[in-house]
C-alpha cells in the first residue's frame, strides 16, 4: 500500500486527517504514574502498537511478513474505499456540522470529551470532536486483549484482520454496534474486547500510536497507570496516547468497561470517583438503546447533565424533558419520529415532537447517524450550558 493512497483515504475520511509515519521508539516501558492530563511529549510511535493498528487497519506500508501478499493488498484497497465512501457521506457532513455548530455558539471543540454507552466506537467521536485533547469512553464491553501479532502465521494473521474487520460491519454500514453482535463477536472470534477496535480507529483516522496502558483504580477512582502487556490481561480500563505528527499535539483515550447503570455504579467506587471527577465536558450520546430514559439509570443521566457544556445526542440519548431551560440552550437538527420497532412505542417524547415543530428546530442534518439508517430520518439535540 503506497502513502500516497493512505494519504488519499485519510483525507476523504475525515476531511481534515492524515497518514501515519513509520517512526520507531515509543514508551513500553514507561514508569507508573497517576497523571490523566496531556504528554507533553513529541508524538513518536510506539514499536508494537502502532504497527499493530497499522497492520489491522490497512495503514501498513507494504506488506507484513506473517501476512499474505494477495490478500492483504485486496483487503486494504477494499477497506479503504469503503471508508472514503463514509467519509464523504457521513464523517466529514459530521465534522463540517458540528464545526458550524460550534462557531454559532462561541464554543471550543478542544476540551475534553465524554462519551457514554460509547462501545469502541471512537471513528465517530473523533469526528464530531476532532480536536478534542482527551476522550473518556464507558460501555459494558471488555478491553479485550492483543497477540503477539508478529507470532501468528499467515493463516492465523488473516484470521485476526478478518475478525476486526467484521466486528466492525455495524459501524460500517449503520454507524452503531449491535449489542447482541458484540458480545456473541467477543465471545467466539480472535477480538475478544474494544482495544483492537480502538487501536484501528485511532490509527484509521490518522494518529500515530504513541503508548498503551492499563488503567487500576481505587476506592476514590484515583487513576494508576501501568503498561499494558500483550497477550492475556484482567484489564478494566485502558489508555490510549496518541497524536498527529503534523500538528505535533499528544492526546489521550481512555476507555472505562464497566456497568453504568446506577446498581452498577453504587458497587463500583472506583467507577463513581471518576464520573464524580470529571471535568467540564464536550458530550456524545449515540445509539444509546434510550437506557436514560429509565429510573435505573438516574445517575449517569445526572452526571451527563452536570459535566456537560455542550451535548450532541439524539433521542436514544436524555429525554427532553430533563433539560433545565434556564440552564441550556436547545437546538433541535433533523427528523424527529417514532423509535425503531426494536424499542417500545412509549418511549416516543410527544414534547420533543412538539418542539422541532418550535423555533429550537434549526435545520436537517447533512448526515445519517443513528437507528433510523434505513430511513435516514435521524435526529441531533445540541443542548449548551449557559
Amino acid at each position: 500500500m503506497k502513502m500516497k493512497s493512505l494519504l488519499i483515504s485519510s483525507v476523504l475520511l475525515v476531511g481534515l486527517f492524515y497518514s501515519c509515519g513509520g517512526e520507531k521508539g515509543g514508551s513500553q516501558n514507561s514508569t507508573q504514574n497517576t497523571s490523566d492530563s496531556k504528554l507533553a511529549v513529541p508524538v513518536t510511535a510506539d514499536p508494537v502498537y502502532d504497527e499493530f493498528a497499522k497492520v489491522i487497519c490497512g495503514n501498513y506500508e507494504g506488506v507484513p511478513s506473517n501476512v499474505d501478499a494477495s490478500y492483504y493488498n485486496s483487503f486494504t484497497k477494499t477497506l479503504n474505499q469503503k471508508l472514503a465512501e463514509i467519509g464523504k457521506n457521513r464523517l466529514t457532513p459530521i465534522t463540517n456540522w458540528n464545526e458550524s455548530n460550534f462557531k454559532r455558539n462561541s464554543k471550543s471543540d478542544t476540551t475534553s470529551v465524554f462519551y457514554p454507552f460509547s462501545g469502541g466506537d471512537f471513528l465517530h467521536v473523533n469526528s464530531l470532536y476532532p480536536n478534542a485533547n482527551h476522550y473518556v469512553m464507558m460501555a459494558q464491553e471488555s478491553v479485550g486483549s492483543i497477540p503477539d501479532f508478529k507470532k501468528l502465521d499467515k493463516t492465523q494473521s488473516k484470521e485476526y484482520i478478518e475478525a476486526v474487520d467484521f466486528i466492525l460491519r455495524d459501524i460500517y454500514a449503520k454507524s452503531y454496534f449491535i449489542t447482541m453482535n458484540m458480545i456473541k463477536d467477543t465471545k467466539q472470534s480472535p477480538v475478544n474486547g474494544m482495544l483492537p477496535v480502538l487501536l484501528w480507529s485511532v490509527s484509521k483516522t490518522g494518529h500515530t500510536i504513541m503508548n498503551v496502558e492499563e488503567v487500576q483504580l481505587d476506592q476514590t477512582g484515583k487513576k494508576t497507570f501501568i503498561p499494558f502487556k500483550i497477550g492475556a490481561t484482567t484489564a478494566k480500563a485502558v489508555r490510549i496516547t496518541f497524536g498527529n505528527k503534523v500538528t505535533g499535539a499528544p492526546k489521550t483515550l481512555t476507555y472505562y468497561s464497566c456497568d453504568i447503570s446506577d446498581t452498577g455504579i453504587e458497587k463500583d467506587k472506583g467507577l463513581a470517583g471518576v464520573l464524580k471527577n470529571l471535568p467540564p465536558s464536550n458530550c456524545f450520546v449515540k445509539s444509546a438503546s434510550y437506557l436514560m430514559h429509565y429510573a435505573t439509570f438516574s445517575t449517569i443521566r445526572s452526571t451527563v447533565l452536570d459535566k456537560a457544556v455542550y451535548l450532541v445526542q439524539d433521542d436514544t440519548g436524555i429525554p427532553y424533558i430533563y433539560f433545565d431551560k434556564a440552564k441550556f440552550k436547545i437546538e433541535l437538527h433533523g427528523t424527529y419520529e417514532k423509535p425503531i420497532k426494536d424499542f417500545s412505542a412509549n418511549l416516543f417524547q410527544k414534547d420533543l415532537a412538539q418542539a422541532y415543530t418550535t423555533k429550537e428546530f434549526v435545520a436537517k442534518l447533512p448526515f445519517s447517524l443513528g437507528y433510523h439508517w434505513n430511513s435516514g430520518n435521524q435526529n441531533e439535540m445540541v443542548a449548551i450550558k449557559k
